[in-house]
């Protein structure tokens, strides 16, 4: 909450609103943090930039958690979307934990 009311929101409502609707869609927490909204970081101050390894691999995962949910976890029609494998798929699943929801 403190994250939310200290935010600027150039994108007044709408910006809270989709914020919002994409972290129900996509975050697996029961909780939000202020990093699932973008508003701020769990990680400690001084730890250095994320490794180039480590952002592909979270916009890996996000990417493929939206195309899940937007075909309701039909592998076949995710993988025709993403021009993957299904075995592909069925590894990244594993790989980031995915659960339908």
């Amino acid at each position: 909450i403190q994250a939310i009311d200290s935010y600027n929101w150039p994108g007044n409502v709408r910006e809270l609103e989709n914020k919002i609707k994409r972290v129900v869609i996509l975050s697996q927490n029961k909780n939000i943090s202020p990093k699932d909204l973008g508003l701020g970081s769990d990680e400690e101050p001084d730890k250095p930039f994320a490794t180039l390894q480590e952002v592909r691999e979270c916009a890996e995962m996000e990417h493929l958690k939206k195309a899940l949910v937007v075909a309701d976890w039909n592998i076949s029609k995710v993988s025709r979307q993403l021009a993957t494998s299904r075995t592909t798929l069925y590894e990244l699943i594993e790989k980031y934990q995915l659960k339908k929801q």
